[in-house]
């Protein structure tokens, strides 16, 4: 080799070029054969292996995204009747505890168009295993599960799915708050109204015709607690949502609503944040963060207390008395009724009720939930084969 940087190899001089070079030489050839052959799959090559890393990973997001909202609009369209799905959310832990009561009696009342978003992909293939292609995997959206308020103090994955049936607890929390992203990615990606339900839910009969007749014309229902008016500590348990724009800048505003309560310290839920919006919705305050609502027409109702109680209103009798105003019961009528347990007549008589669900929330924990189940004959004893009843 001279120091010209040439070598000779049998009678050949061969260049050793740097890698400009090189470069400079290979898009010469590659025009060349475009040139004379047509042939382009050299420049595609070539522009395939300078694609960023940033540009690749964006069009596996997107095909992500793309594969993720054609599944769940082939679920939805399976599944869906009268345009309505009946939906609910829960991890392993709930899932464990409640999801297959929640399940058979929807079955055995009828309602058939339910999918069950499993918010981690251990829940996902547990929930699968038992129905199959309703279960809806969102252990890849974005959610408010990562953040540091709960990753700090709940350290085993197994103590977040323990403790999210038990009120208060942190794994509660950390469930709850996730509501209004979670929907408000299902109304995205489909075209259908939502009837959502918690776990806890046990299914009387199929509320598809009072829905239609009844709620259809609103964006937005709420469960009602002891107040009848809308952001009296409405119950997000039991929620309908219409599938429009107005409904999604709501979601979007709750979800805001929650994010800075997040900031804050001290337990919280979902709930008493999407109260917050609707008072101040109704009061017209925060109009710099609302204002949008108030000029989309956004319609809002509460539920009946006997079609769609909740605990306090199905294990308990309203009657005239004397009431009090309080926290959580801030309407008129809270001045002029009281709540007292059911007697036994009333008990007998639970199957005359006009009710499409039971909720089986207003309880201290998960035990005297499950005690009280059994005492109202709403806790339906199931092998695993009672999963697959068709």
């Amino acid at each position: 080799m001279s120091k010209h940087g040439y070598f000779t190899c049998k009678g050949r001089t061969c260049f050793l070029a740097d890698t400009k070079s090189l470069v400079a030489l290979w898009l010469i050839f590659c025009l060349f054969r475009v040139t004379l052959f047509h042939d382009y799959s050299f420049l595609v090559l070539t522009h395939q292996n300078l694609v960023s890393a940033k540009s690749k990973e964006l069009r596996n997001e997107f095909a992500a995204n793309l594969t993720f909202k054609e599944s769940l609009q082939k679920k939805v369209s399976k599944y869906s009747k009268d345009n309505l799905i009946v939906l609910t959310i829960c991890n392993k832990g709930m899932a464990f505890e409640w999801l297959q009561q929640w399940y058979v009696s929807a079955r055995r009342a009828g309602v058939h168009n339910i999918l069950v978003v499993s918010t981690d992909r251990e829940a996902y293939e547990w929930i699968f295993d038992k129905v199959g292609d309703r279960a809806i995997d969102a252990s890849s959206w974005e959610m408010l599960t990562d953040s540091k308020r709960w990753n700090s103090e709940l350290k085993h994955k197994a103590e977040k799915n323990a403790a999210a049936y038990n009120w208060r607890s942190l794994g509660y929390e950390s469930i709850v708050v996730q509501r209004a992203t979670l929907l408000k990615r299902v109304l995205q990606k489909t075209n259908v109204n939502i009837l959502y339900s918690d776990a806890d839910v046990h299914w009387m009969k199929d509320p598809a015709s009072a829905i239609l007749k009844k709620y259809s014309e609103y964006d937005l229902c709420l469960q009602r607690e002891k107040g009848d008016e809308l952001g009296d500590y409405n119950c997000s348990g039991v929620i309908f949502l219409s599938n429009s724009l107005v409904t999604l800048k709501f979601l979007r505003l709750w979800e805001s609503y929650i994010k800075k309560r997040m900031l804050k310290k001290g337990f919280f839920t979902d709930q008493e944040e999407v109260n917050h919006l609707l008072l101040d919705f109704k009061s017209r305050k925060n109009i710099h963060e609302i204002g949008d609502l108030y000029s989309s027409n956004f319609t809002a109702c509460t539920f009946d207390w006997d079609e769609f109680p909740s605990g306090i209103n199905f294990f308990s009798h309203r009657r005239r008395g004397k009431g009090r105003i309080e926290k959580n019961c801030k309407s008129r009528i809270c001045k002029s009724t009281i709540w007292v347990p059911l007697s036994q007549k009333r008990r007998r008589d639970m199957s005359s009720k006009a009710a499409f669900l039971v909720h089986h929330n207003y309880a201290k924990s998960n035990k005297i939930k499950i005690e009280r189940a059994k005492e109202y004959g709403l806790w339906l004893d199931m092998e695993v084969s009672d999963w697959y009843e068709r």
